[in-house]
């Protein structure tokens, strides 16, 4: 860290300043200084580094920090999208389909997740979950669920494989199917406990 803010003296540069940002976030190499990260993001997101706009937008999205503030959040969000970030993309599907945020917009949440499906397994997996029960503007749809939660369970998402063996366990489901269930359950008991 003191090399790092030392090469910072010489010259600011935006890499330097996000990896100096991360370091206090982080705690390495120093206490965590969740608002020294803060500043170095800010910095380096001037230069516009789509990492230290995507740090902001989690920074801004976080309930928890002193920051707080949803419409930032979309604003460097989308900057660090516009520069290729897909789990930039995929935070923004997040934030739309919060139905406890007065951003709740389903059809734009929709959008982002399956701009980003093929390269994202969480992204699949939510649209999965979505489908199955359906939300407020977005009707049940269980074979679009089935489908995403299939190709989330076969990139390796226990958390798919978990709703799917749900799925086939279920002896009032139309896709009962037992020994597919306990078969999906048995390859991930070792890391979901809930399975």
């Amino acid at each position: 860290l003191q090399e790092f803010e030392k090469m910072l003296e010489d010259r600011a540069e935006d890499n330097l300043l996000y990896r100096i940002g991360t370091m206090y976030y982080s705690g390495h190499g120093t206490p965590a200084d969740p608002d020294k990260a803060y500043d170095y993001f800010v910095k380096a997101a001037e230069f516009k580094n789509v990492h230290a706009q995507y740090a902001l937008g989690k920074t801004y999205a976080d309930p928890e920090s002193s920051h707080y503030d949803l419409d930032k959040a979309i604003k460097y969000f989308e900057l660090s999208q516009e520069q290729g970030n897909t789990y930039a993309t995929y935070e923004l599907g997040k934030i739309y389909l919060d139905q406890d945020k007065s951003h709740y917009d389903a059809a734009k949440g929709i959008s982002y997740l399956e701009a980003v499906k093929e390269d994202n397994v969480y992204a699949l997996t939510r649209l999965g979950k979505i489908y199955l029960t359906g939300i407020p503007d977005i009707d049940p749809d269980i074979e679009k669920a089935l489908s995403y939660l299939k190709e989330a369970a076969e990139k390796g998402n226990d958390n798919a494989q978990y709703t799917l063996g749900k799925i086939y366990l279920d002896n009032e489901s139309d896709y009962y199917d037992p020994e597919k269930g306990i078969k999906l359950l048995e390859s991930i008991k070792d890391k979901n406990m809930y399975a």
